[in-house]
């Protein structure tokens, strides 16, 4: 043990920039000498080089994480990640799982022609801008973005690359691969009925403002729209049934959001705005309200619409609408159905219950927190009716 009063000397290790990668039955064996990883100065950074055969170890975590076991992991190598801006596999048969994520600045993969196969999060393409196949005949580019051979799969959109108006999966693609989407700037993202697989966190650190979701899915799990700072315009489609708890949140720029007719289960805070900043204003039930659970809407400050008029029933609801600091108004089609709603768990000292009968809400006002009379006070708009 350190004793005061002495003086003691460490021993820093030599950083390391080559070593094995190969695979192996444990995070606790050493890796196999099948596969070397080296890394090596380029005009931009360095370029970190997979080589050698069958295959390469998969890892656990991002390699930023505390748990990150990467040996390329600047605490090994010395070389921070964002300086890593190339990545060449040559010889193995695969990417090992979360092998390159959390390279945000890699620009380039150059994958060889034996890789058969990408694991979990194997990549990361939030800078990339191009992807390099080398007769590789068990991967295929479609318009720059890396797909599997039958263009079944879609594996990652290079989010580096020029920004498109729209991109739109194409219709031979049937499942997405965690995080395709990582870093990509294209403006909408069209995801059409012939996907039946989309997890979640496929969009983190994406500049996408429009997002059309008409996948065959019935269900969406936490995170599967999230952190996205940039987005305007959420469509969910017809089909879904169930949003998971915390499905859709920290989106401060989606003002309006339309709930579909199809959904019969919500779940707790899945549209928090945990940033505060920002937030929803006005949400539209497409057609019967659903079960909900706790805060649905946490620190959605800026609610102050709920269009419940599609609305014949309403399902149970536990402290759905708590947890927001404004007053929102209800909208609803008949007197009866109002009067259904406040038999359940509401806020009533932060809601106003509006009746439309046969009018509608004043679609370039709704019931917004800037509509003040003279003395400062909410003011309720008087809903249209034709004739």
């Amino acid at each position: 043990p350190a004793t005061a009063g002495n003086t003691y000397y460490a021993k820093w290790e030599t950083a390391q920039k080559t070593g094995y990668c190969g695979a192996r039955a444990s995070d606790s064996d050493p890796f196999g000498e099948n596969a070397t990883w080296t890394l090596s100065k380029n005009k931009t950074g360095y370029t970190l080089t997979i080589d050698g055969t069958g295959e390469m170890a998969d890892f656990s975590c991002n390699i930023t994480n505390i748990k990150a076991t990467q040996p390329w992991r600047e605490s090994l190598s010395g070389v921070k990640n964002t300086d890593i801006t190339e990545v060449r596999v040559i010889g193995v048969s695969n990417i090992g799982a979360f092998a390159f994520n959390g390279l945000s600045a890699v620009a380039s993969y150059d994958i060889g022609s034996a890789v058969t196969t990408i694991g979990r999060w194997g990549i990361d393409t939030e800078g990339t801008e191009t992807f390099e196949l080398n007769g590789n005949t068990n991967l295929t580019l479609v318009d720059g973005v890396l797909m599997t051979a039958d263009k079944t799969t879609l594996i990652a959109y290079p989010g580096g690359a020029a920004k498109v108006a729209e991109y739109v999966i194409p219709s031979t693609v049937t499942t997405v691969v965690g995080g395709a989407f990582v870093g990509c700037d294209a403006q909408k993202v069209v995801i059409p009925e012939n996907v039946t697989d989309f997890p979640a966190w496929s969009f983190a650190g994406s500049t996408i403002e429009e997002i059309v979701f008409n996948a065959s899915m019935t269900e969406i799990a936490g995170g599967m729209f999230a952190g996205l700072p940039s987005l305007k315009t959420l469509d969910l489609g017809t089909r879904l049934t169930t949003i998971g708890k915390g499905a859709s949140y920290d989106l401060p720029n989606v003002k309006e959001l339309v709930i579909p007719a199809s959904v019969t289960s919500i779940g707790a805070q899945a549209f928090k705005n945990l940033t505060g900043a920002g937030g929803t204003e006005k949400v539209t039930f497409a057609g019967n309200m659903p079960n909900m659970g706790d805060q649905v809407f946490l620190r959605q400050n800026r609610l102050t619409t709920v269009d419940l008029s599609n609305s014949t029933t309403f399902g149970t609801i536990n402290w759905s609408f708590f947890g927001t600091e404004s007053v929102a108004a209800y909208f609803f089609d008949t007197q009866e159905h109002a009067e259904m709603l406040t038999r359940k768990s509401i806020n009533k000292t932060k809601a106003i219950f509006a009746v439309l009968n046969g009018g509608s809400i004043p679609a370039d006002k709704g019931y917004y927190a800037d509509c003040h009379d003279d003395a400062g006070s909410l003011v309720l708009v008087t809903p249209k009716k034709d004739g």
